[in-house]
């Protein structure tokens, strides 16, 4: 019980100090990496620690996506052989909803990612 409690109010304190904080894009510029030891599977958000993040304990799969400068945007897929690679694509981002939109080569949409936080060193997104 102490553990939800000490969530949610991680969590609603994340969602106040982020809602006065404007991100720019050059503060979400990177490889991310899934931290999913820092959130449990209730909550409605998820952290992302850079990719050279030396804490973060190995795993079989852990999803990364990398933000690039020049407009392209890299995931890592899991294909049903169990074989990971990166797929390619583009983004954009507005400030103002602090939604990063994530498209494939052919310029579908293929997610869009909500930040809840950004801090050195750690992205919060909301879990869609």
């Amino acid at each position: 019980m102490k553990y939800k409690i000490l969530t949610f109010l991680f969590f609603t304190t994340l969602s106040v100090i982020s809602q006065k904080k404007t991100i720019n894009k050059s503060d979400i510029y990177g490889c991310w990496t899934d931290s999913f030891e820092e959130y449990s599977n209730e909550s409605n958000f998820k952290v992302f620690r850079p990719c050279n993040y030396d804490k973060i304990p190995p795993a079989r799969f852990r999803y990364r996506f990398e933000i690039k400068k020049n407009g392209e945007f890299q995931w890592l897929e899991m294909a049903e052989n169990d074989g990971h690679y990166m797929r390619k694509g583009t983004w954009t981002y507005d400030s103002k909803s602090k939604t990063l939109s994530v498209f494939n080569k052919k310029k579908n949409k293929v997610k869009d990612l909500v930040i809840i936080n950004m801090i050195k060193g750690m992205l919060t997104l909301e879990k869609n």
